[in-house]
């Protein structure tokens, strides 16, 4: 609550006080009336403010019943209006200075439109509001640099973890608030007990399932709770590559940012008709550690501009392709009218621009995929990372898509009570890269030796 960022989020678990310190920021800036400890902005005149909630039936009943509990009885101009579903929704508040803080309540209900036309200085989002309600109502702050904070369990709308928690923005900050964070305990000031008991928080995780708990009862995401690979850490498994690889050839660095020359190279590709194809490359280090170092997200692209890309990609890095694998479900297909397959014109369109390649069909056993790409990433989270206590792969820090796709696949969720098994089978979105990642972790491509056989092949003709 107390932060100097621009945007402030507390990601609370259910009864963790998160509203309570939302309603008690929106006092503190419509009155003026800061606590000696308040280290974060202050308005010395009066403010412009709006409250979000998720529906005018309960979410804003409850916030308001929080604004009554902690705003100063005499600093209320006026009683509050109300609108027409008798909800009071236009608040006017004495403001320090001498003159008058506005705000006003308003709902996810409504079209994201109603939030735009307006100008003020703070907003705060009481619950997960979806995107574009946040961003048709933060456009209102521009003119001000005003503030934008949420109080929120995070059960929906993922485009927070991704812009909120994990943003890198200096003025952008967020704190995770577990349930025992507001164990019983002496009110300083009132000398009241507040707070829950530890038995009361173990009853309500006891009909709590293990995602469930996650989310209500330690405030992380429920995608999060429910992602595939939990063994991902961001800290952890991503790394800069031109830190790790600075150019010197003492290690066989040849190209800044790239790999030793040494190490063995492999190259992923999972095309599409319609989407856009999936290209990873990784390098296997002495130790047989994998390293993720370069990605393509190519949409509209035909399969020789893939081979195109990859020409124009490698060959200033002198690369050395060890094995390039292909997705086994659309690579065996027939392309278009020719007759041959995807395999088949992906290698001819090499071919033909002098820049042979072949391609064996990546192990689709998607159920082992996920368990070997998890021993990859597992390390010991007890103690820190050091020579024998690491992951078997990192991802370089600026493979975007990669990295979203790892973090945002996750089990299908089942809302039926009678599904059989809510993990039977992954969500079918952001598969593409971590399907790639299933025939990395099987294709043990350090070891791979080619096969010499008896035979005519057709590697300069079809």
């Amino acid at each position: 609550m107390n932060m100097l960022a621009e945007t402030s989020a507390f990601f609370g678990a259910n009864r963790s006080g998160k509203t309570v310190a939302g309603a008690v920021k929106a006092i503190y800036h419509a009155t003026g009336r800061y606590p000696d400890w308040w280290d974060a902005r202050r308005f010395t005149e009066p403010t412009t403010g709006r409250i979000f909630a998720q529906d005018y039936k309960k979410g804003a009943r409850t916030v308001i019943k929080k604004l009554k509990q902690w705003l100063p009885r005499d600093a209320y101009f006026s009683q509050p209006r109300k609108g027409s579903l008798g909800v009071e929704i236009e608040w006017d508040i004495k403001h320090v200075s001498g003159g008058v803080s506005h705000f006003d309540i308003m709902t996810y209900e409504s079209d994201p439109f109603s939030a735009e036309g307006w100008d003020g200085d703070w907003v705060w989002f009481d619950e997960p509001p979806p995107r574009d309600m946040y961003i048709a109502a933060v456009r209102g702050l521009v003119d001000s640099e005003g503030l934008c904070w949420f109080s929120l369990t995070p059960l929906k709308e993922p485009w927070l973890f991704d812009e909120i928690y994990n943003s890198k923005n200096p003025n952008v900050g967020s704190v995770i608030c577990d349930m025992r964070h507001n164990l019983a305990r002496v009110n300083p000031l009132s000398g009241e007990m507040v707070g829950l008991s530890e038995t009361a928080i173990r009853k309500f995780e006891m009909k709590l399932t293990e995602e469930e708990r996650e989310t209500r009862a330690h405030g992380k995401f429920r995608y999060l709770a429910g992602r595939i690979w939990k063994e991902w850490d961001r800290e952890v498994h991503t790394f800069d590559r031109f830190k790790e690889w600075p150019y010197d050839r003492r290690r066989n660095i040849i190209v800044a940012g790239e790999p030793p020359i040494h190490w063995p190279r492999s190259m992923f590709l999972d095309p599409h008709d319609r989407l856009p194809h999936a290209l990873l490359w990784v390098a296997c280090d002495e130790a047989g550690d994998y390293w993720a170092y370069r990605e393509a997200w190519l949409a509209d692209a035909l399969l020789e501009e893939i081979v195109k890309y990859c020409k124009r990609i490698e060959v200033p890095a002198k690369e050395r392709i060890l094995v390039r694998v292909l997705d086994p479900n659309f690579g065996p297909k027939k392309y278009g009218n020719s007759g041959l397959t995807v395999r088949d014109e992906i290698e001819k369109a090499g071919r033909d621009q002098q820049y042979p390649m072949r391609f064996v069909f990546g192990n689709d056993n998607k159920e082992l995929g996920r368990k070997e790409f998890s021993a990859l990433l597992r390390f010991d989270h007890s103690k820190p990372i050091s020579f024998i206590n690491h992951p078997r792969f990192r991802a370089a820090n600026d493979l975007k898509e990669f990295i979203y796709q790892v973090e945002h696949y996750i089990w299908d969720d089942y809302k039926s009570a009678s599904d059989r098994d809510p993990k039977e089978a992954p969500k079918n979105m952001n598969t593409h890269y971590p399907d790639l990642c299933h025939y990395l972790a099987l294709s043990k491509f350090e070891r791979y030796k080619p096969e010499i056989t008896e035979g005519r092949g057709n590697f300069y003709g079809s």
